[in-house]
């Protein structure tokens, strides 16, 4: 998995996206070519598991049809 440098401020823009959705509150994102780091509240009528999830699902659809990350093949599945 890599994530290009030069676009990761669209996919961070697109996950602070889903973190609001969430009702949640994104304080920081950030991250490397293999990984990123989010920093954000949760909101009480979110669990964890299923935030976690709706990121991964819907940022790895959006990442894979963007055209913007060619090497990228999906998130740990764990």
């Amino acid at each position: 998995m890599t994530i290009a440098e030069e676009n990761c401020e669209q996919l961070y823009k697109y996950i602070w996206g889903i973190v609001n959705n969430k009702k949640c509150k994104l304080y920081r994102i950030n991250g490397t070519e293999d990984h990123i780091h989010i920093f954000s509240d949760l909101h009480p009528s979110a669990s964890l598991a299923d935030y976690i999830k709706d990121i991964k699902v819907a940022s790895n659809g959006w990442m894979k049809s963007s055209g913007l990350f060619p090497k990228f093949e999906g998130w740990q599945d764990s």
